[in-house]
């Protein structure tokens, strides 16, 4: 850590993967450092701190030329983000009055809900997260995603590397789409991706126990079956298995040179369907991606997986929230069992049970609780640790 700022420096390489709008920063890298026990190392036990960074205007071009103040509301104070020039300013306040969790957005009409992580499961105080590339020396880690970078050798940082700083390598990608992975031998010093045994656990969604009351209630369905693939490779395991499931029943696709399923409208489609195909593009274990989690879950569709072995699934939830392909002989029973629950529908509701004791978490927590992670898994690293080949591991 340096000498004249006790808080750890995260880098953020190359960039956040995707986001460029101004909320969705905010909460990617501003919040994540303003939650519960991060700049506010207790919001029972507020000290005012504040802090600020630069977040860069090609990650976040909706800064430029933006004003205002967006407040953060969390049980037990208040949460300050000024946001001039691209300048992000975070302040935090103790007032005894605040107890719920909210964010209220000055910048355009409305309201929006806001469930922040509990950080207190971990130690994520005392960390600095920036997207800024000039900050690269100063830095004690760099997250590193391989999909950015996986090209050239190239596209690695080419400055010249402090002596003490962490290179993280993220992937959220099955070791069959993330190429050349020997280009990270001996450069990487902690792993983070959707496999329970990296240093940084960072799945594409789980599910969490109710606290409180229970008010799922199942959309209506007016459609059976359908399926959202946008990769669509004839020889892969999942369209060929499509292939075979046709002959027995009717499924609607979604996706390149199929039928359109806007952004806007994704969940509201989907969620008319009462199966959901969750084919994985690949088969790794603990290999479960956001076709499960988001396409099929967040919907309120029952997920029919290909994908690792049902036990795999049941480590992160309840087995009879799915339907494993594996537990059919071929298509045709599959089929038939599909058509059997759409004809019977207090045996279709059972496979929302578990909605009854279990919940998914806010989407806008997905990637804050990794990203706080990183910082307690630096504190907790060793002074010095090599990983001599990703490759090796990542099978």
């Amino acid at each position: 850590m340096d000498n004249d700022d006790s808080r750890i420096r995260v880098r953020l390489f190359p960039s956040l993967i995707g986001r460029s709008n101004l909320y969705d920063i905010i909460i990617a890298m501003a919040t994540i450092m303003t939650s519960t026990s991060i700049l506010c190392p207790s919001l029972n036990q507020i000290r005012g701190i504040s802090t600020s960074f630069m977040t860069s205007s090609s990650l976040c071009p909706s800064l430029i030329g933006r004003g205002g103040l967006i407040n953060i509301e969390v049980s037990g104070g208040l949460i300050n983000i000024e946001v001039s020039g691209g300048l992000i300013n975070i302040e935090c306040q103790e007032d005894e009055q605040y107890r719920s969790v909210r964010r209220t957005d000055q910048y355009r009409e409305g309201f929006t809900s806001l469930d922040f992580p509990d950080l207190r499961k971990f130690d994520g105080s005392g960390c600095f997260y920036t997207a800024d590339r000039n900050m690269y020396s100063s830095a004690n880690a760099v997250v590193i995603h391989h999909r950015d970078v996986s090209r050239s050798k190239k596209q690695l940082p080419q400055e010249p590397r402090p002596s003490n700083q962490y290179w993280i390598w993220l992937s959220l990608e099955s070791p069959s789409h993330c190429p050349n992975l020997s280009f990270m031998d001996n450069l990487m010093n902690l792993t983070m991706s959707y496999r329970t045994d990296s240093d940084i656990f960072a799945p594409s969604g789980w599910i969490e126990k109710h606290y409180g009351t229970v008010n799922f209630t199942i959309p209506k369905k007016t459609k059976l079956v359908a399926w959202a693939v946008s990769n669509w490779k004839v020889k892969s395991k999942r369209v060929q298995y499509y292939q075979q499931l046709k002959n027995y029943l009717h499924v609607d696709i979604y996706g390149r040179q199929h039928l359109q399923l806007p952004r806007d409208r994704h969940l509201e489609i989907l969620s008319t369907y009462k199966f959901y195909l969750a084919f994985e593009n690949s088969i790794h274990e603990d290999y479960i991606t956001e076709k499960f989690w988001y396409n099929a879950l967040y919907s309120g569709c029952v997920p029919v997986v290909l994908g690792p072995p049902r036990a795999n699934y049941e480590r992160f939830i309840p087995g009879d929230a799915f339907i494993h392909v594996d537990d059919f002989l071929n298509h045709q029973e599959l089929a038939s069992y599909l058509l059997s629950l759409d004809k019977d529908e207090e045996k279709y509701k059972q496979y929302f049970n578990w909605r009854n004791v279990y919940k998914l978490p806010k989407r806008e927590r997905a990637w804050i609780v990794p990203y706080c992670k990183i910082c307690e898994a630096l504190k907790k690293a060793a002074p010095y640790r090599t990983i001599p080949s990703i490759k090796a591991w990542f099978k």
